[in-house]
């Protein structure tokens, strides 16, 4: 192991052509060889089965947000939830807008292998008017609904001249078999008044995103 958070790989070793005859000399070294190399293939999986082995490991995973307010032009009609922008540095063979590129801003979601994944979400919901208006959020599969996914919000009403507002947050499990299926977030509202707001910062507070979303591969199908 190098450091704490590596694990050196194996590699298969040289073995020595054998003799033509028995030779003792010639076994002590191919058993000895072998040996060294059984070690080494111990020491990683018992890395890998220890308690904390998972820190090893690298899985798709990837984490994005959007700078930008998403309103609706027209009421009850349905809209893509759009990301424009990385989270950080975090992007592990999953991608926005296309598969194996980042294309921002877009609603679609895609990985490069198939798996059970867990995509988790919030949405900051702000509402100009005087009376609570509700918004439905929900899950699509290459622009088509999802049978029961959605979840209906209530934005509280504006009060005191400030803006109602809520954030709207849970996750799903998906179990993407083709990674040529793209899922998206959707969203539909009443009324116009409703928008996913983007907040630049204000002291003490940094900026406060409209969406912020991840993906993580938690097994194979």
């Amino acid at each position: 192991m190098a450091g704490k958070e590596k694990l050196d790989p194996s590699k298969a070793p040289l073995l020595p052509y054998s003799p033509v005859q028995y030779d003792r000399t010639y076994g002590d070294t191919l058993t000895n060889i072998l040996r060294q190399y059984f070690n080494v293939l111990d020491n990683i999986t018992g890395q890998l089965l220890a308690p904390s082995g998972a820190r090893f490991l690298s899985t798709p995973t990837g984490s994005y947000i959007s700078t930008s307010d998403q309103t609706a032009a027209l009421i009850n009609t349905a809209y893509p939830i759009t990301l424009s922008a990385l989270n950080g540095t975090v992007n592990i063979d999953i991608f926005i807008g296309a598969a194996a590129a980042n294309s921002f801003p877009n609603s679609e979601i895609y990985v490069t292998y198939p798996g059970i994944y867990n995509l988790q979400f919030s949405l900051q919901l702000n509402n100009t008017a005087t009376q609570e208006h509700d918004v439905n959020i929900w899950l699509r599969k290459n622009g088509n609904n999802e049978a029961n996914t959605n979840t209906v919000v209530g934005v509280p009403s504006s009060h005191g001249g400030i803006d109602g507002h809520t954030v709207a947050a849970w996750n799903f499990f998906i179990e993407w078999t083709n990674v040529t299926d793209y899922y998206e977030l959707a969203w539909s509202t009443p009324s116009t008044t409703v928008k996913i707001d983007y907040k630049t910062a204000a002291a003490p507070a940094p900026a406060t995103p409209s969406v912020i979303l991840t993906l993580n591969y938690i097994s194979r199908v």
